[in-house]
C-alpha cells in the first residue's frame, strides 16, 4: 500500500535534459548567467531510492546523505570510493513517508531533522539516532527537501515555494513563481552567494535548476539552467558541500534507478544592454 500511495503522490512525467561536455548554461534571470559544469556521477545500487539529499561535513570530508522511504531508512554516498559510507540507519517507526533530512552542527550535539508527507512533524533526533522526538512541521505535510543555513533552516514544499523557519518557532513562506506551480518542487539547498545566502531548487517534473539569493528580507531570482543529465526522468534533491564547494543533485534516471551527479557553478553577471552598446560604440 505504501508504494501505491506514494507512486500517485509524486505523479512523475517524462522529462528530458541535453548537456554537452559536462556543461549546462542557461540565463533566465534579469542580471546572471549560470553555468553547471558536471564533474562525478553514481548509481546508487545499495538502496532503491534517493531523496531528500543533504551533506554531511565533518572537517575537509563531505558525505552525501540521503532517505530511501521505501525501506524508512537513512543511507548515503562516499564520493571518494563512489559507494556506501555505512549501513543505513533507521529512521523513528512513524516516519513512513519521509522525503526530507537536514542536519545542524552548530549544537554540541550535532541535530537531524526529517519530515514525512503525511503527518505534519518534523522529526528530531540529537543522540546519534537512538531517540527521536516531534516539532510541527511549518509546511504541515507538503514539504520535501530540507537545509540549514548556519542560522536558519529551509523547506521546499509542494507544489511551489520555500519556507525559512526556526523549529517549533517562526516561521516565513517565501513564493518562487519562476518555478513551476505544477512541477512539485522537491529539492532545496543553501550556499554563500557574495555576503547572502544563495539557494538552489529542483522540482520532479522540472528539466532545470533554479537559483535564488536571499539577502535576509527579500528573495531575488538569479536564474536557472539545464540539469546535468540525457537520462533525467526526475529530480529527487540537492546538497552543497562547503568543503568541495560543489552541489550533489539526486535525480531518477529514465531506465530507472536513482543516480547522483556532483556539479560545480558558476553565477556571472550578464552584460546589459547599456553594456554591449559601449562595447559596439568602440569598434
Amino acid at each position: 500500500m505504501k508504494k501505491i500511495c506514494l507512486l500517485a503522490m509524486l505523479i512523475p512525467c517524462f522529462v528530458y535534459a541535453s548537456s554537452e561536455a559536462g556543461v549546462c548554461v542557461s540565463h533566465s534571470g534579469d542580471d546572471d548567467t549560470i553555468t553547471i559544469t558536471a564533474v562525478n556521477e553514481w548509481e546508487i545500487s545499495w538502496t532503491g531510492y534517493a531523496f531528500g539529499i543533504d551533506i554531511f561535513e565533518d572537517g575537509s570530508t563531505a558525505t552525501v546523505m540521503f532517505v530511501d522511504y521505501m525501506v524508512d531508512q537513512i543511507h548515503s554516498l562516499d564520493p571518494t570510493t563512489g559507494g556506501s559510507a555505512g549501513p543505513g540507519i533507521d529512521l523513528d517507526p512513524a516516519n513512513q513517508f519521509c522525503t526530507g533530512i537536514v542536519w545542524n552542527n552548530s549544537t554540541a550535539n550535532p541535530v537531524w531533522y526529517t519530515n514525512d508527507t503525511y503527518d505534519p512533524v518534523l522529526y528530531c533526533t540529537d543522540d546519534e539516532f537512538t531517540t527521536w522526538s516531534t516539532v510541527a512541521d511549518p509546511s504541515g505535510n507538503t514539504g520535501r527537501g530540507m537545509d540549514f543555513d548556519g542560522t536558519d533552516y529551509w523547506i521546499a514544499m509542494r507544489p511551489n515555494g520555500i519556507i525559512r523557519f526556526q523549529p517549533g518557532g517562526s516561521s516565513e513562506t517565501l513564493s518562487t513563481p519562476e518555478v513551476p506551480a505544477s512541477s512539485f518542487m522537491n529539492g532545496i539547498t543553501t550556499f554563500p552567494h557574495e555576503g547572502d545566502i544563495g539557494i538552489a531548487l529542483t522540482s520532479w517534473e522540472a528539466s532545470s535548476i533554479y537559483f535564488y539569493r536571499w539577502d535576509g528580507s527579500a528573495l531575488a531570482f538569479l536564474g536557472s539552467a539545464p540539469c546535468p543529465a540525457d537520462d533525467l526522468y526526475g529530480s529527487s534533491g540537492l546538497g552543497y558541500s562547503s568543503s568541495r564547494g560543489s552541489i550533489f543533485w539526486g535525480y531518477k534516471a529514465t531506465g530507472g534507478g536513482y543516480k547522483i551527479v556532483e556539479f560545480t557553478f558558476d553565477i556571472g553577471t550578464a552584460l546589459d544592454r547599456t553594456t554591449w552598446g559601449s562595447i559596439k560604440a568602440g569598434f
